[in-house]
Formats: structure tokens, sequence, C-alpha cells
């Protein structure tokens, strides 16, 4: 068995993180320190500003929609987007080219780090692994549910967290060999659930627990959609209405990897909420657990003058 873990990242770092590696390290939401960066300033065109020494609270990792696509017999291949927050479910396909003929032998994933770049809901582990030096330990024969990856602040390690067969939460480390295979799965996900698996191309087909479902009007257009995934939100024919498919359709449909931002707050104003890409030249350094903030923080890196 791997190393167990409680699910929460060590909050205690003085280390300097871009954007990207801050939500890949903890948890959020977290406050957090502007250092530096290239990017620092005014991003688009609404409010958002970011300054160096401006306190923000990085509130959760969203998205504005999540864009399906699926062949359609009278219209050839069509494009959709559809609300993070759809309450219509879907089942998990093999990762490519696995789902082509899953009677075929399965791709191996060397390692853990080979494992990530698909992030299968479910994997087996095909070879005993133990390493003394690293707290990991699988057993040929076991499988693992998904639940995500993550980094670990000291030492920037990718790690995939997952439940082994006792369901325990483990996390394995990159280097963690088992000629691993993904396993078939039966469950069903939301959008927003196969989200935080991971922002990543899948394969899908609709499951049948969405006929079922007890669905809510759609949200109006209140200002707030850019963050709709912050919300609930359903319409009572999504599936007609926007995706143009019936509830009996049972062919793939495609997840496309969404381009996730940060919806962040700055200290003095915490009822606005700013999109921030992930991918701006922006670091920041954890000040959670700071009980009072300073109007403007100062850091400087140790050995050179401020």
């Amino acid at each position: 068995m791997a190393d167990t873990s409680d699910g929460n990242s060590n909050d205690q770092c003085d280390e300097v993180f871009s954007l990207k590696d801050f939500s890949e390290c903890f948890d959020l939401p977290k406050w957090v320190a502007v250092v530096g960066g290239k990017d620092v300033g005014p991003i688009g065109s609404g409010p958002c500003n970011i300054q160096k020494g401006m306190i923000l609270l990085l509130r959760t990792l969203a998205v504005d929609s999540v864009t399906l696509s699926f062949n359609d017999a009278e219209t050839g291949k069509r494009i959709v987007s559809v609300s993070p927050n759809s309450q219509v479910k879907f089942t998990v396909q093999l990762p490519y080219p696995d789902f082509k003929n899953p009677a075929a032998p399965r791709t191996v994933y060397n390692t853990v780090a080979e494992l990530l770049k698909v992030c299968p809901t479910f994997f087996k582990a095909n070879v005993f692994y133990d390493d003394p030096y690293l707290p990991a330990i699988v057993k040929a024969g076991e499988v693992f549910k998904f639940i995500r990856k993550l980094r670990r602040p000291n030492e920037r390690r990718m790690y995939l967290q997952c439940r082994d067969p006792e369901g325990n939460i483990i996390e394995l480390p990159e280097e963690c060999r088992g000629d691993f295979t993904a396993v078939e799965d039966e469950e069903s996900y939301t959008l927003k659930e196969l989200l935080d698996l991971g922002p990543i191309d899948r394969k899908l087909k609709l499951s049948r627990d969405h006929v079922q479902l007890s669905f809510v009007p759609e949200a109006g257009d209140n200002g707030h959609d850019l963050y709709s995934n912050l919300k609930g939100s359903e319409s009572s024919n999504l599936l007609q209405r926007i995706m143009g498919l019936p509830l009996s359709y049972d062919g793939l449909l495609t997840l496309h990897q969404p381009k996730m931002f940060l919806a962040a707050s700055p200290s003095e104003n915490q009822q606005e909420v700013w999109k921030v890409p992930l991918d701006i030249d922006i670091k920041v350094l954890n000040m959670t657990g700071v009980r009072r903030f300073p109007k403007l923080y100062v850091w400087r890196i140790p050995g050179q003058p401020g």
C-alpha cells in the first residue's frame, strides 16, 4: 500500500510560486501576496489590475464553459458549449487509444508520471513496486480510484492522489512504477466532477442516470455567468435545446480540455471577483495564516537589494 494522506497540503511554505504551481500545491481558497512577475498590472479589459505587493484571495479554479463535440447523424460533427454546472451525467470511456478496442491489450503506463498524462478514473497496478527511498508500495493487481494530481509545496514533485482497495486516500509519487493500465469505470460523473479529476480531453457517453434527474430552472443573465461554475444551474431540456441530443443517444462524446482560470479577489474589496488566467507570469507567496495583512506586502529576494 502507498503513503496515506488526509487530502490537505501543508500550508507552511515561504517559497515563491507561479499561479499554476500554487494551484497544484495548495487547496483553495488561499490568501497570497503578489511578489513579482512580468505580467503584473492590468489584465484584459476588466477591472483586474494586479500590482506587486497586493494581497489576493485565490478563491477557486474556474472555467467559463465546457466544450463537447459529437457526430450528428444529419449534420455531421457538432461542437457545443455547456455550463460546467450541468447536472447531466456521463460515463468515462477508456483513454485513447484503448476506448477504440477495449478487448485488446491495454496501453501500459510504466510510471505514475505517465499515468498523470491521461488521468484515468480507475487504474490497475500490474507489477509489485517497493522503493525504500519513496513512500509508496503498490501490489500487482491492486485497483485504485483516481482523485486528483497535486504537488507538495516543499519539493514540487507531482503526486497522484487516489483511493486504494481498502478505501484509504493515498499519494503515489511520480517516480512510482507499476506498469499501470486503465480500468473500465461504471460510475457516472457530472462535468464539474470530471474537471475536478483533471482538465484533460476525455471520451464520454451519456449516462442513464440523467433520465432520473430533478432539474431546476437555468439561471438568468445576472452578470455572474462568467463564474457560473461557482453556482448550481441546469436547464430542463439541456440535451435537446443546447446539445441537440435525445436522451437515448448512445454515441461517443469528446470532452475537450478546458482553459481554466483562477477566481480571485483583492483583499480591500472581497466582493469583487477577478478572472485571472493561470498562464500569466505572476509570482505569489502563501499568506494564509497571517492574522493581519499590510496594505502592501514588501518581499525581497535574500542577498539582493530592495
